[in-house]
């Protein structure tokens, strides 16, 4: 005990000498059950490590933090839930949706383990209680219900056990305690009210706002009766549903980059310092070297001993056997012969 004495300083029942008493009570009584007195040396460090670096570490962060422990343990198996209902919702999706062209958009939302609803085990009523997403759309909500009852009524025809948890939603929406959002799936699929809330730069990162993915009424989605329109090719049924679809949505914002985007091509296009098409120096046709040709064309070589061709008014070097004569140009710095 005083190599693994608690601290006395803090009350009997602190969360630190709880947990020695407890780690020590029943450390002992495995050793004295399983006879293995002749390991103490290696169960001294092994309750050293857990006492006094691990659960130090958890009493360290709920003494700064009430509840902050127990509040990772809740996210990582929420997180967990979320994972297996993904698996389980895509995997069975996949063969109610295989005969829907237009089931791209809920597919790519499916496989999104985001996208579903948190779901809070009851061990006094023995169901998953539903917890809502606050970025959730009605017709959302309102798809994964009817993916739920269509899978589950498929296995009931076809035999097979349900590996399904019994989900309840509950009287009155609780929301999630850790929402994370999905981001790039089809506009629908967010609330209306929440999308709307964020700024216009953060509403292109989130959503695809040229695709939808479900009916107006997506109650009429996954009957046994199928509507017409979902034999359609995706982006066909984007096209057809998106201006009826996002009417609740405030996208007015990307009618007002594109006017700016013309604007700007306007300025510059009327702008009265626009002196005309850059040219690249450098880069010529050709032409300045022509005329350099022109010009060496235009030189005469005389020689001394044949001054025939050369016009007596305008003479000849006396000191050079050969003269550079240019035709347009007769003015010459040296003495005339």
């Amino acid at each position: 005990m005083r190599i693994w004495c608690p601290n006395l300083e803090e009350p009997v029942d602190s969360l630190l000498n709880s947990a020695c008493q407890i780690a020590e009570i029943s450390t002992f009584r495995q050793v004295a059950a399983a006879e293995n007195l002749k390991e103490i040396d290696l169960l001294h460090q092994c309750y050293n490590h857990y006492v006094h670096n691990h659960m130090l570490e958890r009493y360290t962060k709920e003494a700064k933090e009430s509840g902050k422990f127990n509040a990772k343990e809740e996210k990582q198996a929420i997180q967990k839930s979320c994972e297996r209902l993904s698996f389980f919702s895509c995997f069975n999706s996949n063969l109610v949706l295989i005969s829907c062209p237009s089931a791209s958009g809920c597919k790519k939302i499916i496989s999104d383990i985001h996208s579903h609803s948190n779901d809070e085990y009851s061990s006094k009523h023995q169901k998953y209680f539903i917890k809502n997403l606050p970025f959730h759309s009605e017709t959302s909500n309102n798809f994964f219900r009817c993916l739920d009852k269509v899978m589950k009524n498929t296995n009931i025809a076809q035999g097979k056990s349900s590996n399904q948890s019994h989900q309840v939603p509950p009287t009155k929406h609780i929301m999630t305690l850790f929402p994370r959002v999905p981001n790039n799936i089809p506009l629908d699929f967010y609330n209306p009210e929440w999308f709307n809330d964020l700024q216009p730069n953060v509403r292109d990162l989130v959503a695809n706002t040229n695709s939808v993915a479900f009916l107006p009424k997506s109650s009429e989605m996954l009957q046994g009766t199928r509507n017409p329109d979902e034999k359609l090719r995706y982006k066909k049924f984007s096209e057809n549903y998106w201006a009826q679809t996002t009417t609740k949505y405030d996208l007015k914002y990307l009618i007002e980059d594109n006017q700016d985007n013309s604007d700007i091509g306007n300025e510059d296009s009327n702008d009265s310092s626009y002196c005309g098409e850059e040219v690249d120096m450098l880069d010529t046709s050709g032409k300045d070297d022509e005329d350099v040709e022109e010009q060496e064309d235009d030189i005469a070589f005389i020689d001394e001993n044949n001054l025939d061709g050369v016009s007596g008014d305008y003479g000849a070097y006396t000191k050079n056997k050969k003269m550079l004569i240019y035709k347009d140009d007769f003015k010459f710095a040296n003495e005339w012969a």
